[in-house]
């Protein structure tokens, strides 16, 4: 990935320095890897992007799915609490403590993974799809509060059936896919 991110860095560069362009915006597959290596190698960091370029990629829908990200790849995505559709699925994830700050989101897609602590989804009260699947969850109390969810994924995970069924109690309008089906 490093090589990968040094191309578009240098890209950049060229872009600025020699071809006097005053502005660049990565691809939005690349932003949150853009922001990591400016970061981690540049010392520069999203708030100072945002103030020098306003027209900045707010990575408000980014699409991470299937990248291998572990959970240090994915710690830039605190900086980014705007972000409303998250998709995380299919990577290498178990610490989803960075998305701590983004009570505005909606959509939410952290399936095949290896999550299995979600308190950190308490304060996303605007989230409406969730989806779980796959991961080592078997704690979600935290979700009986999340009375905005439509649909909500938890199908492979060691939940037991009373948990499901506290979750169709506290939530009956929420369409609930689970490994134990409605009585």
């Amino acid at each position: 990935m490093k090589n990968r991110i040094f191309i578009i860095v240098s890209a950049v560069l060229f872009t600025v320095l020699i071809v006097g362009c005053d502005t660049y915006y990565p691809p939005e597959e690349y932003v949150l890897e853009y922001v990591i290596v400016l970061e981690e190698e540049f010392h520069i960091s999203k708030n100072d992007l945002l103030l020098s370029y306003p027209g900045f990629p707010s990575l408000e829908f980014p699409n991470l799915v299937g990248r291998r990200l572990n959970d240090s790849d994915i710690k830039p995505l605190k900086y980014f609490t705007e972000i409303l559709y998250l998709g995380l699925q299919d990577n290498e994830i178990s610490d989803i403590s960075v998305l701590a700050g983004m009570t505005k989101m909606k959509v939410l897609s952290l399936q095949d993974n290896n999550i299995s602590d979600i308190s950190v989804l308490a304060g996303m009260t605007d989230l409406m799809q969730l989806s779980l699947e796959n991961n080592q969850v078997n704690d979600v109390s935290v979700l009986l509060e999340l009375s905005n969810l439509t649909h909500l994924h938890i199908k492979g995970n060691p939940l037991v059936f009373e948990q499901v069924e506290e979750l169709r109690q506290a939530l009956p309008d929420t369409e609930i896919f689970s490994d134990h089906p409605p009585v």
